[in-house]
């Protein structure tokens, strides 16, 4: 049996509509299934890597990959990344909520979609403040509030007021992406244009594409907590027309049907949600 440290910690109230959870994850032997998987939920993270590099391929193929180590950002994604972790990983990271980066950078969310990037090239000098200040910090309170004072010196730099969309993102999560593009146009009083344009500044992507990525978060969760449910009534639950929009979008997404993502197991996915399930650093055993 394999052994991994996986820990999630809540941010403090002032952070908590930019900041999802702050995350911890160890091991010294890969408990991961050969290929893993990140699929596209409208998140980024800033992850401190003092372990080993790993693998990310940068096409569905596999065949082209770069390594990934010390600190870096990872952008919102269209479509899933598929990773190779490798053996001695310490991960220290934060994760923001959907449109939630901006707020602690002044460049639209749109520019690093798809990319993994060293922390130093958003910022600068402060990227390696905190990362020594994390490494050095005892425990995992301590590592939190490490990040947590940056976090709130950078919120000063780059906060913006909020606008309709902090409301529309909040009201589609919580729908579980059952609305339409002219429904939330109606509610907040917006145009598409306007509506576009702040999506991609904010979170990167289009309005449809982030509906469609809700619903994908809460497919794969419900074929991962209920797997006896068949996948008729798992595109049925979370909102898709019918069968085939189902199959034809997570294909999209992530490079597989439906039943081909089931049976591989993917360990990224089972373990890490797409919102906060507190639990203090304890040994998940995979």
């Amino acid at each position: 049996m394999k052994h991994m440290t996986y820990g999630e910690f809540p941010p403090s109230p002032i952070l908590a509509p930019f900041v999802e959870c702050f995350w911890a994850v160890s091991f010294k032997q890969s408990p991961f299934q050969p290929i893993e998987i990140l699929v596209p939920d409208g998140r980024t993270e800033i992850i401190f890597n003092y372990g080993s590099a790993y693998k990310r391929f940068i096409d569905h193929n596999r065949k082209r990959y770069e390594f990934i180590s010390g600190s870096h950002y990872v952008g919102m994604r269209e479509k899933s990344i598929f990773l190779e972790e490798m053996d001695g990983i310490s991960f220290f990271a934060i994760r923001f909520r959907p449109g939630g980066i901006l707020s602690f950078l002044r460049i639209p969310a749109f520019e690093f979609v798809q990319q993994f990037l060293p922390l130093e090239t958003l910022w600068g000098k402060v990227a390696g403040e905190l990362e020594a200040r994390i490494f050095e910090a005892p425990n995992y309170a301590e590592k939190v509030k490490a990040a947590e004072s940056v976090l709130l010196r950078q919120l000063k730099k780059a906060y913006t007021e909020k606008t309709f969309l902090d409301a529309a993102l909040q009201d589609i999560y919580a729908r579980k992406g059952h609305c339409t593009i002219d429904e939330i146009k109606e509610k907040y009083k917006v145009g598409y244009k306007k509506l576009e344009r702040h999506f991609l500044k904010k979170v990167g992507c289009t309005p449809k594409l982030y509906i469609k990525m809700v619903r994908l978060s809460r497919a794969i969760d419900m074929m991962q907590r209920q797997p006896e449910t068949s996948m008729t009534e798992v595109a049925y639950e979370t909102g898709f027309y019918d069968q085939a929009h189902f199959n034809r979008d997570f294909k999209l997404f992530t490079g597989n049907t439906p039943r081909q993502f089931k049976k591989k197991r993917y360990t990224i996915s089972r373990v890490i949600k797409p919102k906060l399930h507190y639990q203090p650093a304890a040994c998940i055993q995979v």
